[in-house]
């Protein structure tokens, strides 16, 4: 997480005082996630969460689902918003364009879903002369390309055996997929091809603790291509055609 502001008032709210105990973690987790950036909306992965908290994944549903009960949070396919003032990035010279960006990695369908609620915090824009009536919402008008959905299979299921591997690690699917999606669009490999090499990865001993991001799985391909053919054709087993 980006360096933000978490204001304590959100202790003495009622929705507050109504949380049973496992959901009170969830939310200072989702409050404190080190997944969060400075874009309101954000990904978490659930396996990585129950590590962090030591809550299994039943309590920490149940926790998700009382906190969207009490309109805490908005919740869909492990991205999350906070509809609460309680937090807020710390402001620099590049806020504005970061939280373009992060909202760019973000599907379309998730930040669809949590267009329908315009509620919780706002990126705000302060003018010059700190005149604070002054505020304009910053509206992303910048177009956002829609990835393969193939690329965002593989990106997931990548994502799931890194975790499987190293459950600490930080995992980015979204940003993974663009990166698996140059395999296929720029480096002209067949995506069959490259969702093997990538499980093949995970499945190496060595590999394994080189391989876990997309740019690495793009930058190490070909070599990645030799070692697995090699190994198919060491131990007998069937190569998939290029």
């Amino acid at each position: 997480m980006k360096t933000a502001i978490v204001k304590t008032k959100f202790w003495d709210s009622k929705e507050f005082d109504q949380l049973y105990l496992d959901s009170k973690i969830v939310y200072f987790y989702l409050l404190t996630s080190p997944s969060r950036g400075l874009a309101d909306i954000f990904y978490v992965n659930l396996k990585v969460a129950q590590a962090h908290t030591g809550l299994d994944i039943t309590h920490i549903e149940k926790g998700i689902k009382q906190l969207v009960s009490l309109n805490l949070i908005k919740h869909k396919d492990s991205y999350f918003k906070l509809l609460t003032n309680a937090v807020e990035p710390k402001k620099g010279r590049f806020t504005e364009a970061s939280i373009e960006r992060e909202l760019n990695e973000i599907p379309n369908n998730i930040t669809a879903y949590f267009k329908q609620n315009n509620t919780g915090t706002l990126p705000v824009h302060i003018d010059k002369d700190n005149n604070k009536d002054n505020i304009n919402i910053i509206i992303n008008t910048k177009p956002i390309k829609t990835v393969d959905e193939n690329a965002k299979k593989i990106a997931v299921d990548f994502g799931n055996l890194v975790i499987e591997n190293y459950p600490f690690a930080k995992i980015e699917p979204d940003k993974w997929a663009k990166d698996i999606e140059m395999i296929h669009r720029i480096d002209k490999q067949g995506y069959d091809l490259i969702d093997f090499i990538m499980r093949w990865s995970q499945n190496d001993s060595f590999w394994k603790q080189n391989i876990r991001s997309g740019a690495k799985l793009r930058k190490q391909f070909e070599t990645l291509m030799i070692r697995a053919k090699s190994d198919s054709d060491k131990n007998n087993k069937k190569w998939i055609k290029i």
